[in-house]
């Protein structure tokens, strides 16, 4: 009869757990979804926290920001910082020097939008850690992970080039957008 007992604790204990894991699993997925339905552009990049769009005139997620702007939000969704299309267009599209758009306010300190003399973006502020980041992106086109696939390419893949030394970015050819995100700084 004991042995009854233990047998059906056991199986009512590995039910729960199969149950816990089973919610854990779940929960994984649905919030690695929300953030890559978001239309952030920093998709892989953390900024502490913060997440960046370029925005439509609805302040929504847009594939432009012609006549929105450029938005970053902390991470339970307030508005940080916002620099309307008036102001990023009043810099030339790839100007001379790398020049500051717009400066205000992230979670964790002062944040600046430039552009670059290549025509990206660059978005610079610091992480909870107080480290510097430095985000920078091509148009509005969200930025994923790079993809490495140690094979030599297939017939019908176009011919990638790696520029740089330490970091790799993308040929803005077939390969996708060019990618020139520089790490943390110490």
């Amino acid at each position: 009869m004991n042995n009854s007992i233990t047998n059906r604790f056991n199986l009512v204990l590995f039910a729960f757990a199969v149950g816990i894991a089973l919610v854990a699993a779940l929960s994984g997925v649905m919030a690695t979804r929300a953030v890559e339905d978001d239309g952030r552009l920093n998709l892989v990049n953390h900024l502490g926290g913060d997440a960046v769009f370029c925005v439509g005139a609805d302040m929504t997620a847009s594939g432009s920001f012609v006549n929105g702007g450029i938005r970053l939000l902390s991470a339970s969704g307030q508005q940080l910082f916002f620099v309307p299309a008036a102001t990023i267009n009043a810099v030339p599209e790839m100007p001379a020097v790398d020049t500051r758009i717009a400066q205000g306010w992230g979670t964790y300190g002062v944040v600046e939008l430039w552009r670059l003399t290549t025509g990206d973006f660059s978005l610079i502020g610091q992480d909870e850690h107080g480290k510097q980041y430095i985000f920078t992106w091509t148009g509005c086109t969200p930025i994923g992970p790079i993809p490495y696939e140690n094979h030599a390419p297939e017939a019908d893949e176009p011919d990638c080039e790696v520029i740089g030394n330490d970091w790799p970015s993308l040929a803005p050819d077939d390969c996708g957008p060019v990618v020139t995100e520089v790490p943390y700084s110490n």
